[in-house]
Parts: structure tokens; C-alpha cells; sequence
């Protein structure tokens, strides 16, 4: 027990095998098996070892006469607040097979979300890394080797080549102070993200930026409708939805 509560604080259950798992279980209980033995069945073919702990320690709790949806509440890496929310929901109507179906296929939704944001963000994410990387070769190796070429000319040059010289050759000089002064600022970036200020503070300015703070905001409001409308879908009082929902 004292070892799955170390994983427990260390590791999350990816969304894809909670989605799976949710299709099992209904498909099980949707043909007369009961639950423990279902969780049984499902706990031997599972192929996450941290995913597979997890419903071991649930298969205890119920045999001690805890509910499913108390014992899955147990498990915040596994199970998200809206999905235990919609199982206590479904346990009081006694609609599990079919809320699991809906929570499996919600799931899928999301993760197909995400997905398709992750590959809208993909490509400008590669040309400003590619970007980064031309700009500090050619700060720090390629521009140097013409300050003695320009110097040899012993001509004026424009004030923004001389600025642009002078900042390569003090950046070849003192690289370590750029590198300290980026660790710094992401430790720093960290701490802030652990306050709740901060989050909030982090959050005020991502919205405000253009194109990237619209985006970010229909994602917030797609998710939103639909964790909202899989829980009126299974039941649970608007009040406590919009709860978890915020949550």
C-alpha cells in the first residue's frame, strides 16, 4: 500500500487508458458479469503496471463494501473529477454500462481535441525552435568571424551592424551569463506556476496574446461545454456539474 501511494503522487494514467478501460467495464457489465469479477478480467489483460495497481487497490475497497465510484474517487491520477462525478451519478440510476459507454467516447472526443491542436501547433512550434537555433549560430559563430573582415575595410559602418557586432562579440564572450540568466527565468517561471497568483497572473497574460490567447480560449470553451453536457447527459444536477465542471 505505502508503495502505490509513492506512485500514486509520481504518476497519471494516460487519458487513452481510461478510455479503453471504460469500454471494457461497460461492455462486461452491460452483459450480466459483476463488477469485481469484470474488474478481474480486465486487471489481468491490463498492460499498465501503474493503471493495474490502481484497480487491484479498487477491487479491495469494494470487497470491503465501498462503491465503485467512492473507490475510483480514491484515485485522482486515474480518474478525473468529472468522471467520478458522472459515476455516482450513474450508480444512483443505475445506468453504469451506458454512462461508461458515454464517458469512453468523450475521452476519445477529447483526446482527438488535442490532437488536432497539437498538430495546428506543431508546425510553428518546429520554425521558431529552428528560428532560435539559426539566430544563436549565427550570433555566436558566424558574425564574429567577420568583425576582423570589417575591421580590415576600415570603413564606417551603419550603427545597427556595429550594434549587431558588438552584441555577437560580447555574447561569444559571455554565453554562461545568457545561460544562467534562461535557467533563471524558467526556476522562476516554475515557482510562479506552484501559486496560485501566479497561475493566475501566467493565465491573464496567455489570454491576452494575439492569435495564441483566442485559441487558448476555445479550447477552455470547448472543454467546458463538454465536460458540462457528458454530465447533464448522465444526470448529474447542474449545481454539482457546473462544480466539477470548474474544478
Amino acid at each position: 500500500k505505502s508503495i502505490l501511494q509513492v506512485e500514486i503522487t509520481r504518476k497519471k494514467v494516460p487519458r487513452k487508458d481510461l478510455m479503453h478501460f471504460s469500454r471494457q467495464l461497460a461492455v462486461f457489465i452491460k452483459a450480466g458479469i459483476p463488477i469485481l469479477d469484470a474488474l478481474g478480467a480486465i486487471h489481468e489483460e491490463m498492460g499498465n503496471k501503474f493503471f493495474r495497481s490502481i484497480v487491484e487497490d479498487m477491487m479491495e475497497q469494494l470487497r470491503a463494501g465501498s462503491t465503485f465510484a467512492a473507490a475510483a474517487a480514491a484515485h485522482g491520477e486515474a480518474f478525473p473529477a468529472y468522471f467520478v462525478g458522472i459515476l455516482r451519478s450513474a450508480e444512483l440510476t443505475g445506468r453504469l454500462d451506458t454512462v461508461l459507454i458515454q464517458l469512453s467516447e468523450y475521452i476519445e472526443r477529447d483526446l482527438e481535441a488535442r490532437r488536432k491542436v497539437t498538430s495546428a501547433l506543431a508546425y510553428p512550434a518546429v520554425i521558431l525552435a529552428v528560428s532560435i537555433v539559426v539566430v544563436i549560430v549565427l550570433v555566436s559563430f558566424v558574425l564574429p568571424r567577420f568583425v576582423k573582415f570589417f575591421e580590415s575595410l576600415d570603413a564606417e559602418l551603419p550603427l545597427v551592424t556595429r550594434i549587431l557586432l558588438a552584441a555577437s562579440t560580447w555574447l561569444s564572450a559571455n554565453w554562461y551569463v545568457l545561460v544562467s540568466a534562461l535557467l533563471l527565468g524558467l526556476l522562476s517561471a516554475i515557482a510562479v506556476n506552484r501559486t496560485n497568483r501566479g497561475r493566475a497572473a501566467r493565465d491573464a497574460v496567455l489570454l491576452k496574446l494575439p492569435v495564441f490567447g483566442d485559441l487558448i480560449q476555445h479550447i477552455v470553451l470547448e472543454r467546458f461545454c463538454r465536460i458540462l453536457s457528458a454530465m447533464m447527459e448522465a444526470g448529474v444536477p447542474l449545481p454539482s456539474a457546473l462544480a466539477v465542471t470548474a474544478d
